[in-house]
């Protein structure tokens, strides 16, 4: 079922410098919010559930201006980042 939240952007903001300024990071930056857009995307839980897509729902349907990420699910063999 194809809702549309899938083609959603990352927004964030980078306190130490974006991807255009000097001795920021750059390439990495941006290599970094593709693989943490993928990361939400595509995290599973170990029943099958995209719990971040529900996530970003909730925070549509109630108006929420962020999602709570688990660092713990970023360490696992799925994160390269």
């Amino acid at each position: 079922m194809a809702t549309g939240l899938d083609d959603l952007g990352v927004f964030c903001s980078d306190p130490l410098g974006g991807p255009n300024v000097p001795g920021g990071p750059g390439g990495d930056y941006t290599q970094m919010k593709t693989r943490f857009r993928e990361f939400l995307r595509e995290y599973r839980t170990t029943d099958g559930s995209f719990i971040y897509r529900e996530e970003i729902k909730r925070a549509i349907d109630t108006n929420t201006n962020f999602i709570v990420v688990n660092l713990g699910h970023m360490t696992g063999p799925f994160v390269s980042i």
